[in-house]
């Protein structure tokens, strides 16, 4: 009888042993997935800064460029949507208690940090709708790069790449033409100042401003070249950054239209300018779908929110959704609730503030920050970037629309 039972405490160990064994292999897997799927830097941590004049940004630099600024590929300055904030792009820390690391933000600051990008984040002044308002925050936004730059000795050829969303994705277009036309003719001709190229998500490049943010306005009338049409043309030419990325949604045929025509406007107002076209469409909510996108839930509590909208018919056969989830009369928030009862640990579920809100905004593509073409983003980046890929050709998949708009002409 003993060793009958000494036998069966001996398998129990074993079995425990065997099942502590396969929890710790399966754990290993999922932090190697996790890196492969968002970069070296998967782990983030942002450096909460507010400036006595009450600017709020956020910042991090990879730690690939070790103590040596040369290895800097380039500045990414994020531009968030309206009822966002700058502490929305990376995880509560030490650093940030503000901070709370919604999936599509982080992932943008993960795979730019894996390629060696310092990424800041800045809050626009308006706390109210939370939207930018161009005269006011580009002036700030100039500081916060400079003040940047100095802190952590970037120099001053790296360049600066801007990424905005809806109302931030037409203030980095008005940004860009103020840095640069700031660069161009600025004090000391600071080469600090200019930005390369932009992506603009969810809106559209901000004709309006293209002669009051280049400055030309403010210029004494008896300047020289004001006097010369061609020459202040040049100018305006000149305040363009390199390459325009448009990302835009396929529920959106309003804003494609818009898209559209401003860039025919574009290319002949800048020619030199390479705009590139990416149209983001619906994506099915698969088992993996909260796991993948910025890893917000574990495969498993995916598995389960996506088997259970599919069980309260919020899905279709192709699993896309049935209803916009921005609207009351579609109720996720009651199904995510009775699938996963604990899930207020980890997300609110309040509008904005949510990232499960985010991800199913997100793939009904209607309107919303997205992660889509995020390589392609950052490959254009790359192409104006110091490291060995300045004037990289772009390639023809991302469909060069000035390549496209010669070849009509052409036929």
């Amino acid at each position: 009888m003993f060793n009958s039972l000494f036998s069966s405490k001996d398998r129990l160990r074993n079995l425990l042993l065997v099942l502590a064994f396969v929890y710790f292999i399966v754990q290993s897997v999922s932090l190697i997935s996790e890196k492969s799927f968002l970069g070296d830097t998967y782990i983030t941590s942002g450096t909460y800064v507010l400036t006595k004049d009450n600017i709020e940004y956020v910042y991090q630099v990879p730690d690939s460029i070790g103590s040596n600024p040369d290895h800097i590929e380039g500045v990414l300055f994020l531009a968030h949507g309206c009822s966002h904030s700058a502490t929305d792009f990376w995880p509560q820390s030490p650093k940030c208690s503000k901070c709370i690391g919604l999936p599509i933000e982080r992932t943008i600051v993960v795979q730019a940090l894996s390629r060696s990008y310092v990424v800041v984040a800045m809050s626009s002044t308006d706390r109210d709708t939370k939207c930018w308002h161009a005269q006011e925050d580009a002036v700030k936004a100039k500081r916060v790069l400079l003040e940047l730059r100095a802190k952590v000795r970037i120099p001053n050829y790296v360049p600066n790449f801007l990424h905005g969303v809806s109302s931030g994705g037409q203030f980095v277009g008005s940004l860009a033409m103020y840095l640069n036309q700031e660069h161009k003719m600025g004090s000391g001709n600071n080469e600090a100042l200019e930005v390369k190229a932009i992506c603009i998500q969810i809106h559209v490049f901000p004709q309006k401003y293209w002669n009051t943010l280049a400055g030309l306005d403010n210029l004494p009338q008896n300047n020289n070249y004001l006097n010369n049409n061609n020459d202040v043309d040049n100018k305006r030419r000149d305040a363009f950054p390199k390459g325009i990325m448009y990302v835009h949604m396929e529920r959106d045929p309003r804003l494609t239209a818009m898209i559209e025509r401003s860039m025919a406007v574009l290319t002949k107002t800048a020619p030199q300018l390479t705009i590139i076209n990416k149209l983001v469409e619906v994506e099915p909510l698969t088992e993996d779908y909260f796991f993948k996108h910025g890893r917000h839930l574990t495969y498993q509590e995916s598995s389960l929110l996506v088997n259970a909208f599919k069980s309260s018919a919020l899905l279709d056969d192709q699993g896309h959704l049935v209803g916009n989830p921005r609207s009351s009369a579609v109720p996720w928030r009651q199904v995510v609730l009775k699938a996963l009862p604990s899930i207020k640990r980890k997300d609110s579920l309040i509008n904005d503030g949510s990232g499960i809100s985010e991800l199913l905004n997100a793939a009904y593509a209607q309107h919303e920050i997205t992660d889509a073409y995020l390589s392609d983003t950052l490959n254009f980046f790359d192409s104006y970037g110091v490291q060995g890929r300045k004037g990289q050709k772009v390639a023809e998949s991302d469909l060069d629309y000035k390549l496209i708009a010669k070849e009509k002409q052409e036929d």
